[in-house]
């Protein structure tokens, strides 16, 4: 578990830094000489990204996504644990005494 938090955690870090990085310093306007040809729409500013600048956002996006629900899942299949053994614990036999 606690794996999955901190890979989710440098993953989402990772997109936030690209993302304000590409918003800020990327062209707004198409550079086909150089590849910066797939328009990024970022927050009211369009920036052009090459191809591999572009991959590289959205893999990180679904990288910070997968990483999140598998922290979720993770999260619930332990809680589900913890209940059932609570239950165990609590249960009561038919004399009456706690098991």
């Amino acid at each position: 578990m606690p794996a999955v938090v901190i890979w989710g955690l440098g993953t989402t870090l990772t997109c936030t830094y690209l993302w304000y990085d590409y918003q800020q310093n990327k062209p707004r306007i198409g550079q086909p000489a150089v590849g910066r040809v797939y328009p990024e729409y970022m927050r009211g500013v369009t920036v052009y990204l090459t191809q591999a600048e572009q991959t590289l956002l959205n893999a990180c996006f679904a990288a910070s996504l997968t990483f999140a629900l598998a922290g979720f899942l993770i999260f619930g299949v332990i809680q589900r644990q913890q209940e059932r053994v609570n239950e165990q614990r609590y249960t009561r036999d038919a004399s009456g005494k706690s098991q």
